[in-house]
């Protein structure tokens, strides 16, 4: 008889066991799948599950006490024989759950093949052997990246950058199980993908890359388990006893903080990472305080640029007409009925919509607090920027690189592609002009252009939040890379500190700088986070279970303390409090900050193993605020 130890593939709550075991007959491979009874004997409850281990009950007698209070039930079938998740994979999911703190059966599921179904019988299956020929893993945040890099090593023609398979969501299942069987049978060398591409079943990883390290896209923040990829790679290399090597223009304060120790791989490519005047384009900054209206968008030096220019890059980070609508007899602030965030008016036609569910709303004739029809707009976005464009240089060419225009990566590909062909430019000696939020950073590779412009910099300083320095310096960075001669940065504010540095290419100092105040007020990489919120169509059942979550939290810390006196001295709790944004599609949202300093992992788990289920549980999160 055997004993085997199975993952099943369910969300189970944390507070209840993530293995179930059961007796089988026959010997089970490590990574097949089986189905299992669950539930009262007799019942038709069943699981589909991955076992874990298998053991014969001589080597298991000794866990097993006598007298217990439960028998084990022998499994109900075989569904797959032969292993489809490697031991290996199997030992960083586990490891993922317990950081992560999510159910096992949920982070089991990344590494399922594509194409399995949990009654599905046939699958190809896992060789269990070591190849000999060590596999290159690049890693990238995005397609847009991934692309250009496999272009490169493509036109370069270079064997040792040779890309054998290149493996991103967007592929179809079939395709991606392609990838997924010539990964296990090792036969692919180099490797190329984005940030799924770490769960693929390696037998023997050589070296591990991950591209463009600083990019917020490696954290997955949409979906469960919350993970963030660079953490995950750092595992799945130390499991295969590999180096990692993490690469930036601009790293992370973090990473910087970790490589500067010693305990991590950090490369800077050759190109420079600032705006040095003797090694990239020239800088030019423009003081807004100077202008009035439609100047204090494109200024007039700007102006000038972009029309003496064939290429153009106009970027802001706000996207429709304006920003927000208000009522100027009263005051009256137009927001979602949903999330109670101010509505962003959009042209053609003219609607409020909200970016935060999504809710479209007419413009209303009249104010509905004094009966006013008048509405003041304030802030801009890229529609704006199209019109006022289209306004100075009718015969310009004007292409968007937003959510609104193009929410698909095709659709980004064709725009990028018709930019710099100049596609669908109306005349030779009128600029082609592209005008892109964020979305246009993840083609700094690529994209290129004679002017290139932020708009507006102090916008990007609009959220307070404790890393939006670091974000600034890495988006001024990805412009700069995208200009050849010219690139113009406009600002109230052009002796802001970050700037400065920018403008000096004294970029270590920026990060002395700024790891000196993160240790002064406890921020990464001193201190982890975890937040923790909770979402009720009612905010008073919000508050009470904050609120009483919070309590319990802090009955727990009294009691660690008494253990572990030193390592509890570093950690605090903030809150109960509504999120930033308290109420989202009508939910409303409350959240509690744990900060854990640089505590053993006990800690996380003793206070994480008190959270009801019902609450989303983010480690290390991106934002806090």
């Amino acid at each position: 008889m055997y004993i085997l130890d199975v993952i099943p593939l369910r969300a189970i709550p944390r507070s209840h066991e993530q293995v179930l075991s059961y007796f089988s007959s026959a010997v089970v491979a490590v990574g097949a799948v089986i189905e299992a009874p669950l539930g009262k004997p007799g019942g038709k409850g069943s699981i589909t599950g991955i076992v874990l281990r298998c053991a014969t009950l001589r080597e298991r007698k000794l866990q097993l006490r006598k007298g217990a209070d439960f028998r084990l039930r022998p499994i109900t079938r075989i569904i797959q024989p032969r292993a489809c998740v490697s031991e290996i994979q199997l030992a960083l999911v586990q490891w993922m759950s317990d950081y992560y703190w999510t159910p096992l059966g949920v982070a089991l599921k990344t590494v399922l093949p594509p194409q399995f179904a949990a009654k599905q019988t046939g699958l190809q299956g896992i060789v269990d052997k070591k190849h000999p020929r060590g596999v290159i893993l690049h890693v990238f945040p995005d397609r847009a990246s991934l692309d250009w890099f496999v272009q490169q090593c493509s036109e370069h023609n270079q064997h040792s950058q040779r890309i054998d398979a290149v493996y991103h969501s967007d592929m179809s299942a079939a395709k991606r199980q392609v990838i997924w069987d010539g990964v296990a049978s090792g036969i692919f060398q180099n490797i190329a993908g984005t940030r799924g591409s770490i769960f693929l079943p390696f037998q023997n990883i050589e070296q591990l890359i991950v591209h463009h390290e600083q990019s917020p896209y490696y954290k997955s923040w949409d979906q469960h388990p919350r993970y963030d990829t660079r953490a995950v790679a750092q595992r799945l290399a130390h499991l295969h006893k590999a180096p990692v090597i993490y690469e930036s223009y601009v790293p992370s304060v973090q990473s910087y903080y970790y490589a500067s120790r010693g305990s991590m791989k950090l490369r800077m490519p050759d190109e420079p990472t600032v705006a040095k005047p003797q090694s990239g384009p020239a800088l030019e900054i423009i003081d807004l305080r100077r202008f009035d209206n439609d100047e204090r968008i494109i200024s007039p030096r700007l102006l000038a640029a972009i029309k003496s220019s064939q290429h153009a890059i106009l970027y802001s980070n706000r996207r429709g007409f304006a920003t927000a609508g208000l009522c100027p007899s009263c005051g009256h602030i137009y927001v979602c009925s949903n999330c109670q965030v101010p509505l962003k008016l959009h042209a053609q036609p003219p609607r409020f919509l909200c970016h935060q569910c999504g809710k479209l709303e007419p413009v209303p004739a009249y104010c509905p607090e004094c009966g006013s029809a008048k509405v003041r707009l304030s802030g801009g976005g890229t529609q704006r920027l199209e019109r006022l464009i289209q306004k100075q240089i009718p015969t310009a060419t004007i292409m968007t690189l937003d959510a609104d225009a193009t929410p698909r990566y095709a659709a980004q590909q064709r725009t990028v592609h018709a930019f710099q062909t100049h596609e669908f430019q109306k005349c030779e000696k009128t600029p082609c002009i592209l005008v892109c939020t964020a979305m246009g950073l993840k083609f700094a590779d690529s994209l290129r252009a004679e002017i290139v412009a932020m708009v507006n910099l102090d916008t990007e300083l609009a959220v307070p939040s404790y890393d939006s320095q670091e974000r600034l310096l890495q988006t001024l960075d990805s412009l700069r890379r995208m200009s050849q001669n010219t690139y113009i940065i406009q600002t109230y504010r052009p002796d802001q500190e970050t700037l400065v540095f920018h403008k000096s290419g004294t970029i270590e100092l920026f990060y002395q700088k700024e790891l000196e105040l993160r240790r002064t007020y406890s921020y990464p990489p001193f201190v982890r986070f975890i937040r923790l919120s909770i979402r009720k169509s009612r905010e008073t059942h919000a508050a009470s279970d904050a609120q009483q979550l919070y309590e319990r939290l802090v009955t727990q810390c009294n009691f660690l303390k008494k253990k572990l006196p030193d390592e509890m001295s570093q950690v605090r709790l903030f809150g109960p409090a509504p999120s930033p944004l308290p109420r989202i599609r009508g939910m409303y949202e409350y959240q509690i900050i744990i900060s854990l300093g640089t505590t053993k992992r006990i800690i996380a788990t003793s206070l994480l193993r008190i959270v009801p289920s019902s609450w989303t549980i983010d480690v290390d999160p991106r934002d806090i605020i």
